[in-house]
């Protein structure tokens, strides 16, 4: 269930980077889909360090990785994530963008490029998930609705499925700077990419485990359809998730 949340902030305090299982992810998102100039992994390992060193100050709060998409749209493009605990922690670190150090200058070009993402209701959220894969699924709200989106989301969807399993999480969030502002996020955080295989298996059908979980929530993507732009989501009958899933995704997997 949704619970009120100020555990999150002593949860999320890791680098990762190389190696690493996965990165936690909080109420603060931040991202860049960098246009790649040294795609080595001791490039972005550079990268990653000179967040946490120059840009954090080294704080506690902090977690950001490297990811390289393996389905959907954008397969084989790169992705920087930073993500900060809690949203009232976010006055603590720097406005501008976490990837346009000396470092981050040498691996990518476009270090000042990036979308910050706010967690929807993060008052209400108690998760913080470890994403080993980063599904953006970037949904299209009817502009006439979206501050009612927005309490749907808060007082239906996340209760419903932000813990529907144990490890994938869905999460909603809005974009409230950067280069996609004003725009909505559904985030898939996946632990790792053999437990995506239990659920969509490469080159397979989607599993019965899916559609399990997602068949009594047909009424509730009946009422997010409402919200929607018309054609921008899966449709019913196309997928287990339908409505939940955008047409315009991609699954990142750490580095």
């Amino acid at each position: 269930m949704i619970k009120a949340a100020p555990i999150l902030l002593s949860v999320l305090c890791s680098l990762s980077s190389v190696g690493q299982p996965g990165m936690q992810v909080g109420q603060v998102l931040i991202v860049n889909y960098p246009a790649v100039k040294d795609g080595s992994d001791a490039a972005f390992k550079a990268l990653l360090g000179e967040v946490s060193t120059d840009w954090a100050k080294g704080q506690a709060g902090v977690s950001a990785a490297h990811f390289v998409a393996d389905r959907g749209k954008d397969t084989g493009a790169h992705l920087i994530a930073c993500s900060i605990a809690t949203i009232r922690a976010r006055k603590n670190f720097p406005s501008t963008s976490p990837f346009a150090g000396a470092k981050a200058g040498a691996a990518i070009s476009n270090g000042n490029s990036f979308t910050e993402y706010h967690l929807i209701g993060a008052d209400l959220v108690e998760v913080a998930p470890v994403a080993g894969i980063l599904g953006m699924h970037f949904i299209e709200v009817r502009p006439e609705r979206a501050e009612g989106f927005e309490k749907f989301v808060v007082t239906k969807l996340h209760p419903a499925v932000s813990d529907l399993f144990p490890d994938m999480t869905m999460l909603y969030y809005k974009a409230v700077a950067g280069d996609r502002a004003g725009s909505y996020l559904t985030a898939w955080m996946i632990r790792s990419a053999a437990g995506r295989e239990q659920y969509w298996p490469a080159g397979k059908p989607e599993t019965a485990l899916l559609k399990e979980r997602y068949a009594p929530l047909s009424q509730l993507a009946a009422e997010l359809e409402t919200y929607l732009v018309g054609g921008s989501y899966l449709p019913v009958g196309e997928g287990a998730a339908a409505i939940f899933e955008s047409k315009n995704w991609t699954d990142y997997v750490i580095r």
